[in-house]
């Protein structure tokens, strides 16, 4: 009886691949560049089984091999939506699968040098020696990418719970263990990563008093000579433009694929109306100077995985042990939500997507409708038809930035709030499931604030009545048409003098610690007299108890009273970039 095997296949570094980026067209290259890798591993094992006549199916990603190719080439063929890894079963000894996985992982490394010597050809004219920079380009290549493997005996179908736990453990194994790959650089490092040496079109002696001079001048001179489409068009005196390589940039092999990576993939997917040039921060800001960034992650997905948290939908009953359907089932939903879902609703908002992977979004939106967005992505990945699972939660961080904001550091704040949010805890019990918000200004100040998706801590859906987006957007209204610019004042002067030292510590206000309902009573009562006395004359009649109650019931929700005050001077920022957007 033939035997039956898992394989678990990993691609990385994936921050290696993104950290990096100074322009929005080097994130999504190197996002897409990492999903790109994983269909040619997949793509790989596929095409060799079925020439050995080895059965093979793939659990997660959820892929049907006759529609593969078709698929990622034709619908959203600019979404990066595989995520860096995959689980594969084949009816083969372990043996065998290795042979296959040694394969993928050659055919990977194939790949990226392939882009890379594409890069080269492109950016320098046939007649610049290329030997030495394409030598340079199999090292960092060599020395950039972590490709692991496991596989593991699978036992009949009924143990694929057991084997799939089995397998994960040895694939953390081997990664625990990895090679240290020594890459000797003799040159000047790449502008935009800082890591790897800068490609040039002769080697170098290492760098001392007397050779960096010479160093920088064959650098300077190497760039110099890139074809006149990379560089900044000629345009009249007292404009400002630039080349996809700026002058003083100097790039290593990896950087260079990513910069030309909408040009490979054009020609490799046959696809020339694709892959367009993208739209700088600067284009994305539509007259407000401020772009947001989203990230957005799925909550306890090793539970999901593991069956400790079940999909609705299936006919197993839920005290069934997690099977290859129940994994083929979820991986699918994911699958759709990455590759249907997500980038409709991006475009819907006039925002740019950059990577849907499984439960994993990074995008950019407009400041005018990112909170939209935001509000609509969480409620897709918990809808029955658009996501996983209406028990499904995520969190996000979302951070809006001025145009001018170094990138990388926009999005390494990002990545930061969405780690906040997933550590949020919910008052009565409930943790994650919440949205991180931060708004950093031209001016380098910074306002921050985590809150949950659904104030009342319930399951958040389309019925949701305390939605924290809705009721920011109603804060945004009430502060801009019924309040004064001096209510954050009022307020501060109010409130925050009871903290005292414990304003900076992150903690909240207690006027009366041993009894919470007394202290919220005496809070609210303080909060409508600071409200009535910002209210605009048109509104010093109307009853602002209401409005008090709300406030303070999200007040006490938050984790500290600093954040709540962020979070009205928020308020007021939204309301300001709406006014400068009409």
């Amino acid at each position: 009886m033939n035997e039956e095997c898992l394989l678990v296949f990993s691609i990385g570094p994936v921050q290696g691949f993104i950290a990096a980026a100074r322009k929005i067209e080097d994130l999504w290259s190197g996002s897409y560049l990492l999903s790109y890798l994983t269909e040619r591993s997949i793509l790989t094992v596929l095409e060799l089984a079925e020439a050995q006549g080895i059965p093979c199916e793939m659990v997660y990603p959820r892929v049907d091999p006759a529609e593969f190719r078709e698929k990622r080439t034709s619908q959203n063929i600019e979404v990066a939506s595989l995520p860096n890894r995959f689980v594969c079963y084949l009816k083969a000894n372990q043996q065998q699968v290795a042979v296959l996985a040694r394969q993928a992982e050659q055919a990977v490394k194939n790949s990226l040098a392939e882009m890379g010597r594409f890069a080269l050809e492109r950016v320098f004219p046939s007649d610049l020696k290329q030997d030495y920079m394409k030598e340079l380009l199999d090292q960092q290549v060599k020395a950039l990418l972590e490709i692991f493997w496991a596989t593991e005996r699978l036992r009949g179908e009924e143990d694929f719970a057991r084997a799939r736990v089995q397998v994960e453990e040895r694939l953390a194994a081997v990664k625990n263990g990895r090679p240290y790959h020594i890459n000797s650089q003799e040159g000047l490092v790449c502008t935009v990563c800082g890591e790897q040496q800068a490609l040039t079109f002769q080697g170098q002696q290492s760098a001392n008093r007397t050779s960096y001079g010479l160093m920088k001048h064959n650098l300077v001179q190497t760039w110099n000579q890139r074809r006149e489409q990379f560089k900044a068009p000629v345009v009249q005196e007292g404009t400002t433009r630039v080349g996809r390589i700026k002058d003083g940039e100097s790039l290593c092999g990896i950087c260079l694929s990513k910069r030309l990576a909408r040009d490979f993939f054009k020609e490799n997917k046959s696809a020339p109306h694709a892959f367009a040039a993208f739209p700088s921060t600067h284009e994305l800001t539509g007259g407000t100077k401020y772009f947001a960034v989203l990230m957005m992650d799925g909550d306890d997905m090793g539970k999901w995985i593991s069956g400790e948290k079940r999909i609705t939908g299936m006919n197993e009953p839920l005290d069934t042990k997690v099977n290859m359907a129940y994994q083929k089932e979820l991986s699918a939903r994911l699958d759709h939500f990455a590759v249907s879902s997500v980038p409709a609703i991006v475009k819907q908002y006039a925002g740019m997507l950059i990577y849907a992977g499984g439960d994993d979004v990074l995008a950019f939106a407009p400041v005018t409708s990112a909170l939209e967005m935001a509000k609509a992505l969480r409620l897709a990945f918990s809808d029955q038809e658009k996501g996983l699972s209406p028990r499904a939660t995520a969190s996000m961080g979302m951070v809006i930035a001025h145009k001018k904001a170094p990138l990388n550091m926009v999005l390494e704040y990002a990545r930061s709030l969405e780690e906040r949010a997933k550590s949020f805890q919910y008052p009565g019990g409930k943790a994650k499931d919440a949205l991180g918000l931060a708004v950093l200004t031209h001016s380098g100040e910074i306002r921050e604030a985590v809150l949950p998706w659904d104030l009342e801590g319930k399951e958040y859906s389309e019925t949701t009545l305390r939605c924290a987006v809705k009721y920011l957007q109603g804060l945004v209204k009430m502060v801009s048409n019924q309040l004064s610019v001096s209510f954050i004042e009022h307020f501060a002067q109010a409130f925050l003098p009871l903290l005292g030292v414990g304003l900076k510590e992150g903690k909240k206000i207690k006027v009366i610690p041993d009894n919470p309902e007394q202290n919220r009573k005496l809070m609210e009562l303080e909060m409508a007299r600071v409200l009535r006395r910002s209210a605009r004359e048109e509104c010093r009649d109307l009853d602002l108890s209401q409005q008090a109650r709300q406030l303070i019931y999200i007040h006490e929700i938050m984790p500290s009273t600093l954040q709540f005050v962020h979070l009205m001077e928020m308020c007021r920022f939204f309301k300001r970039r709406e006014g400068k957007s009409q």
